[in-house]
């Protein structure tokens, strides 16, 4: 039961990152803002391509269709 415990692959990745990568508060701090980083990215990134149709969209299809922009 305890070999088990150590061999898991979630304890063994949780393990490492706290000994190696997250020695002080400060490195703790930027690997908490690194993954905030990462996440308001793809938030941003999802918004951007999958964005509800806004009231300025007519005018640019109008003006693409008739101006030849």
């Amino acid at each position: 039961m305890i070999q088990k415990h150590y061999q898991s692959w979630s304890n063994t990745l949780i393990s490492q990152l706290k000994h190696e990568y997250v020695k002080s508060p400060w490195a703790f701090f930027a690997l908490l803002g690194a993954l905030i980083a990462l996440f308001l990215s793809s938030v941003q990134a999802y918004f951007t391509v999958w964005s509800p149709k806004g009231e300025c969209d007519d005018l640019c299809t109008f003006l693409k269709k008739y101006h030849q922009l």
